[in-house]
């Protein structure tokens, strides 16, 4: 059996050993096997180059342990060095003093918590490389001779070393920066001490093949502490509580700043939102006053269209029946003719019937003229009212534009906004009255997408699966404008687009347009939605639209504006479109 031992004979004091190539042979021919504990590495260096790190688990995995692994690499008969190390934290303890700002005497004891890293095994070496062990030679021993280097890195010669440069380049510096009454009675103070000191030794120990994990300083009472603890507590809790006092109100004198600040920027956020919520109201009361009036147009043309349509039928209708009448007594003249012998009956039967068939038509261009002159009439007084109706609607708008130019505040702004926007609905209940009356054929509304006017998609809903992509839709959408465009050589946009069953709907906007994509052939409301919504969407998003940069989520609300132009179809799926 082996002779086991470990690396060290003192493990508090002992923290790295170097044992060179001739010791590890006597271990070897001495049948002794190395302990590797806890936390220690055995660094196998070659030609100045870490080889190979054992570890306790890694020896405790090798056929035949440690001294069975030494003697395969010894029999490589090739020089190479092994360095023991202890990686665990370690503390060492300096003495530290100097002089405060304030040129009061101030000690301590700095307590260091290290650590050595098996990785930078080069620099450890190095440290004890310049640790050489000189002996006096020669007959009157004046001459110093170098016999070997120190092979064992102890906690008592890092504290050496690293004494006298800690005190000089560091903690004398740091202590001269503050005063006498800061140290040892400020944690805010202790702890920049530390961390100032912590930073500045992380330099030197690095090229010890060292690292520094904490650092604190115990700082002894000075002249000016003893003081104040000893001989003027009284004076010192009327001093602390005098500048508490005018700590605190200084805080509350920031305080109350940074406060009234904040009020007057809120209620100057607020006034600009009030002015704009107001601006806002009046042009969506102008823009509804206008829909309603194209709306009433388009009536009004609809119902001239209607009448001189039912004139034209009246005219066709009284045309054939005056031919008819004729017809009817010509037959019964030749009729009569025939049946009659003698010339002067038959002129006396023609006389009555060319009298019967002018009193026929004399009575017919009456009841024509009678019918005509009723229409133009009733047509003439359409248009009066219609006419008057219009100039009551600018009076009305006249009258607004006047009360919000002199109104003082918000509120009457708002109110009027308001009741234009109940008479817009009023008269959009009367429009969506007069649609209904016309019989339209079923369509299901299967996506609706919001698209930028460079061809990015802003938000989509569907109500369908779609096949395609709805960003390669829209890109392709804008793709066929621009090449329509360029190919006419005109400026405008698209409107509709049919194939087969599907038809898109395309209603343009001043910074982006609704695509509205239907099985089945939509109605006039669709296309009237469209633009009521696309209209809302840039009133209540113009500043988000203004510069858009690519953020998708800023439109997400706008799914609701997108739901209600889906909830137009008049079917709810496609086996119902007609």
């Amino acid at each position: 059996m082996p002779k086991i031992e470990h690396w060290r004979t003192e493990p508090e004091e002992e923290l790295a050993r170097l044992v060179p190539t001739n010791e590890l042979t006597d271990f070897w021919t001495s049948n002794i096997d190395i302990v590797v504990g806890p936390g220690e590495s055995a660094v196998i260096i070659k030609d100045g180059s870490i080889e190979e790190v054992l570890t306790q688990q890694r020896v405790k995995n090798l056929a035949g342990g440690f001294s069975n692994w030494l003697g395969e690499k010894l029999q490589t008969k090739e020089q190479f060095d092994m360095l023991m190390v202890d990686n665990k934290p370690f503390q060492v303890e300096l003495g530290v003093d100097g002089l405060t700002r304030d040129d009061v005497a101030q000690s301590g004891i700095a307590k260091l918590t290290l650590r050595l890293n098996h990785e930078n095994a080069n620099r450890i070496i190095g440290v004890l490389r310049e640790k050489a062990i000189k002996v006096q030679k020669g007959f009157f021993r004046k001459k110093t001779v170098t016999e070997g280097y120190e092979t064992v890195l102890t906690r008592t010669s890092i504290e050496q070393m690293l004494a006298e440069e800690a005190r000089a380049k560091v903690f004398r510096i740091l202590i001269r920066k503050y005063e006498a009454k800061d140290l040892g009675g400020s944690k805010a103070i202790d702890e920049e001490v530390a961390t100032s000191a912590k930073t500045e030794l992380h330099k030197t120990l690095e090229t010890w093949g060292m690292s520094i994990e904490n650092i604190f300083v115990d700082w002894s009472p000075n002249a000016y502490q003893s003081w104040k603890a000893q001989r003027a507590p009284t004076t010192w809790m009327k001093k602390a509580k005098q500048e508490e006092q005018e700590t605190d109100e200084i805080r509350d004198l920031e305080f109350s700043k940074r406060k009234k600040s904040r009020q007057r920027e809120v209620s100057t956020m607020e006034r600009e939102w009030a002015e704009e919520d107001a601006q806002k109201s009046l042009e969506l009361s102008k823009r509804k006053k206008l829909r309603e009036r194209e709306a009433s147009t388009l009536e009004r043309d609809w119902a001239d269209e209607d009448a001189q349509k039912s004139l034209e039928g009246r005219r066709k209708r009284l045309d054939l029946e005056k031919q008819i009448a004729l017809e009817e007594a010509k037959l019964e003249t030749e009729l009569e003719d025939l049946k009659g012998s003698s010339t002067s009956s038959q002129k006396i039967r023609r006389a009555r019937t060319e009298a019967e068939v002018q009193t026929i038509q004399s009575g017919s261009d009456k009841a024509e003229l009678e019918n005509l002159v009723g229409l133009k009439e009733q047509m003439l007084q359409q248009k009066m009212t219609r006419k008057s109706q219009d100039q009551a609607h600018e009076l009305e708008m006249a009258r607004i534009k006047a009360d919000v130019a002199k109104s003082v505040g918000v509120a009457d702004a708002e109110a009027k906004a308001k009741q234009a926007e109940a008479r817009s609905r009023q008269a959009d209940a009367k429009l969506s009255e007069n649609s209904k009356k016309k019989r339209e054929s079923n369509f299901l509304v299967e996506a609706v997408y919001l698209v930028y006017n460079d061809g990015r998609l802003l938000a989509h809903v569907l109500s369908e699966n779609q096949n395609t992509d709805p960003e390669i839709l829209t890109s392709m959408l804008s793709a066929v404008g621009d090449f329509v465009s360029d190919s006419l050589g005109t400026k405008g946009h698209l409107g509709t687009m049919q194939h087969g069953d599907s038809t898109i709907l395309i209603e343009q906007g001043s910074d982006c347009h609704l695509a509205a994509v239907t099985h089945g052939k939509p109605g006039d409301g669709l296309k009237k939605e469209l633009r009521k919504q696309l209209t809302s969407i840039e009133d209540k998003y113009i500043k988000e639209l203004k510069d858009w940069a690519g953020d998708t989520t800023l439109f997400a609300k706008c799914a609701t504006n997108l739901v209600k132009v889906i909830l137009q179809s008049t079917a709810k799926s496609r086996s119902e479109v007609v």
